[in-house]
Parts: structure tokens; C-alpha cells; sequence
């Protein structure tokens, strides 16, 4: 929330790799010591806390290995680029328009889980239904979404995606054809 306050919509604060590995390493650390002081309170509802990114990253690896993919091989179809990249198709908004954009869409995604882990902070059975209910429900919709951008035929003409190409995502890049749509 703090770094919403401020990045949204423009972004003056970037972490990088570095910075959000950092970031998440102390967070799952701090959660790890809360439960370890209060016996009372439930590892699973404080993994709530990180279901968004668990969540994705496991996602990347079973649509990579379905796809015989190497695990560290990077691909634009974790869910924010996926959802960035339909609102650009579906309503023509540039980058820096579609990047908050989506963060509006998905807010109500990646809270929920976190308002969860808020609420059953001391039920550990039910927190642990809920990573579950959450776990089929964000399969369900990433493979609906998928389903739907298909079905809509979203997809551009190699002439059409270079037009759409920003020219701030070409820095250090020779030619339009190099990007891969």
C-alpha cells in the first residue's frame, strides 16, 4: 500500500529484481517471527499475505513445463502482462495509460486474499480452505481469460502489433521485427 501511494499511476519508485526479492525475503521473514512469538496466529493465514505472487510464479512454472519450456526461460504471460496486454488490445490504450489500468482491474484480485489472511489471522483451517478456494479460483479465471482473449481474436498482424509498438519499449532494440508478438 505504501508504494501504491506513491507509484500510482506514474511509477517514481522502481525496485527492480533486487529491491523486490529484498522486500519479499524481510516480509516472509517478519511473517515467519510473528507466528513464531503468537502461537495463536495461523502460518497460513499469514501466507495469505503472499498468494499473489506464489500464486503466479507457480503458474509460470506449470505453463512452462506443459510447454517444455526451460523454468528460467521469461515469457509475457504472467498475469498483470496478460491483463496489461488485453485492456491495450481491447480498448487501444497506450503503456503508460494500460499499466494502471490494470493495476484498477486486479486491486480487487490481490486484496482479497490479504483481507482474508487479516480475518483469519487465528483460524488456520479456514485459512488454509481459503488458499485453496483462492488457488482454483485464480487457475479458473487465468484459464478463462486466456479462453476469452482467443475466442475474441485479440491477436495483431505483425503490421498492426509493430504500429502499436511504444517507442519507449524500443530502446537498445535495431528493428520493429526483432519483437515478438
Amino acid at each position: 500500500a505504501g508504494f501504491l501511494i506513491f507509484n500510482w499511476p506514474w511509477g517514481k519508485v522502481f525496485l527492480g529484481d533486487g529491491g523486490a526479492y529484498t522486500t519479499g525475503h524481510f516480509l516472509v521473514w517478519i511473517s515467519a517471527l510473528i507466528c513464531w512469538r503468537n502461537p495463536d496466529t495461523s502460518y497460513a493465514a499469514l501466507s495469505l499475505l503472499f498468494f499473489w505472487p506464489v500464486a503466479d510464479t507457480f503458474l509460470a512454472m506449470w505453463r512452462r513445463s506443459r510447454r517444455s519450456r526451460k523454468m528460467m526461460h521469461p515469457d509475457y504471460l504472467h498475469v498483470h502482462q496478460f491483463v496489461m496486454r488485453a485492456i491495450q488490445l481491447r480498448w487501444k490504450l497506450p503503456l503508460a495509460q494500460a499499466n494502471p489500468a490494470t493495476t484498477l482491474v486486479l486491486a480487487p484480485f490481490f486484496m482479497t486474499p490479504v483481507l482474508s489472511a487479516v480475518c483469519l489471522v487465528s483460524q488456520a483451517s479456514l485459512a488454509f480452505m481459503a488458499w485453496l478456494l483462492f488457488a482454483i479460483l485464480f487457475t479458473a479465471s487465468y484459464q478463462v481469460g486466456i479462453k476469452q482473449v482467443r475466442r475474441q481474436g485479440w491477436r495483431r498482424s505483425r503490421k498492426q502489433a509493430d504500429d502499436f509498438v511504444q517507442p519507449t519499449e524500443l530502446a537498445g532494440v535495431e528493428s520493429n521485427r526483432m519483437i515478438k508478438t
